[in-house]
């Protein structure tokens, strides 16, 4: 089980899962050290409901695996004629397993910021290749803590995109390592150059129309002025899905 996926049912159960140390010791197929904890879930299949010991295991692959343990404890059966599990007297369709398109990305050092300053941060994104959005999780270290993850597009090298996070607070912030600063998605750079069949040239100025400046408190030369302002550093606007500003 991912510590991901154990953060999102804490966050809404009104029974929060307790993770327990665990004396197990795992290193992934590069060397890194794995955090691992110990829960107990209550799984509700259907029909039946079974408590199922999980090892806890940050920056997981996959978000829950049920081991051959739990089949054969629940007797299953499994069918992949058809991709069926027979689990008492329910049955449960199996996909095929398909590349993620979607993980998170975590810290891989412990990083230190300085009072309003930027730093850049190594994550790592497990199971994704290519070129990936990030989006950011911007209750890093805490829901009130000033710390500004960038939404941005990058390209997985090795399990790792670096991101730069912004520090607003009055005094240092520490990121610990296996610290989840956001979402990544991959994304086709196709995607990036049309939205529904349009391409880059056709937002070059044309959402300039949408803008009204008609009823800003400032005289008609300035009007005209704010305008070229925003004609000129339109590159950091962003005018679409797919324009990240």
């Amino acid at each position: 089980m991912s510590s991901e996926l154990c953060e999102i049912i804490n966050r809404h159960s009104k029974t929060p899962l307790e993770i327990k140390p665990c004396s197990i010791k795992a290193r992934t197929a590069t060397g890194e050290n794995l955090n691992v904890g110990k829960t107990i879930v209550e799984l509700d299949l259907g029909d039946s409901i079974w408590y199922v010991d999980c090892y806890v295991i940050r920056n997981f692959k996959y978000s829950f695996l049920l081991g051959t343990d739990f089949l054969i404890k629940s007797c299953a059966s499994l069918d992949l004629g058809s991709m069926r599990i027979k689990i008492g007297q329910q049955y449960l369709h199996v996909s095929a397993l398909k590349q993620p398109t979607r993980a998170p990305v975590c810290a891989i050092e412990t990083l230190e910021i300085p009072a309003h300053s930027q730093a850049l941060l190594i994550g790592s994104v497990a199971g994704l290749k290519g070129t990936v959005l990030v989006e950011p999780k911007y209750e890093v270290v805490s829901y009130d803590s000033l710390l500004f993850p960038a939404r941005c597009v990058a390209n997985v090298d090795r399990g790792k995109i670096p991101i730069r996070i912004a520090n607003a607070n009055l005094s240092p912030v520490k990121i610990h390592a296996g610290t989840c600063v956001g979402m990544t998605e991959i994304i086709d750079d196709r995607e990036c150059l049309k939205e529904k069949g349009k391409t880059t040239s056709d937002f070059s100025t044309s959402w300039i129309d949408d803008i009204d400046v008609s009823n800003c408190s400032i005289s008609e030369s300035e009007k005209c002025r704010l305008v070229d302002l925003l004609i000129e550093y339109e590159d950091v606007f962003t005018t679409n899905k797919f324009n990240l500003g």
